[in-house]
């Protein structure tokens, strides 16, 4: 299954510790796209 990510779980990822939930929900994921919106919020805050 196809995921759309947005920036919350992005940023998720970033920090040192993660959420144990997130971390089990990417381990089970097969694919996971990201929106060019997202991106540019990571880029430009």
């Amino acid at each position: 299954m196809t995921f759309l990510c947005d920036i919350t779980i992005i940023s998720e990822l970033a920090r040192p510790q993660l959420n144990a939930g997130v971390l089990i929900w990417i381990q089970n994921s097969y694919s996971i796209k990201n929106r060019v919106i997202t991106l540019e919020e990571i880029f430009y805050g």
